[in-house]
């Protein structure tokens, strides 16, 4: 993706940054990209976009249910 603002120009691999932060949940890779291009690529409004990455987060967040990694990890020792 590339993006534009007054007198920036920034060609940005989603992918790379996705790996740079150890982003590995697919819902969570799903959700960040359809943020960072909300209604800017022409396949739906910004509104839809924001709404399926909420999906996706929620998604995520029941995945890491099932996994087991919901807990509060400062309250771990609790």
């Amino acid at each position: 993706y590339s993006t534009t603002s007054p007198g920036t120009y920034i060609d940005v691999d989603v992918y790379a940054v996705l790996k740079a932060f150890g982003v590995t949940c697919p819902a969570r890779q799903h959700a960040i990209k359809k943020i960072l291009c909300a209604g800017e690529r022409g396949k739906g409004s910004k509104q839809n976009d924001l709404q399926d990455a909420i999906h996706s987060l929620e998604r995520a967040k029941d995945m890491d249910a099932e996994d087991g990694l919901d807990k509060d990890k400062t309250n771990a020792n609790s």
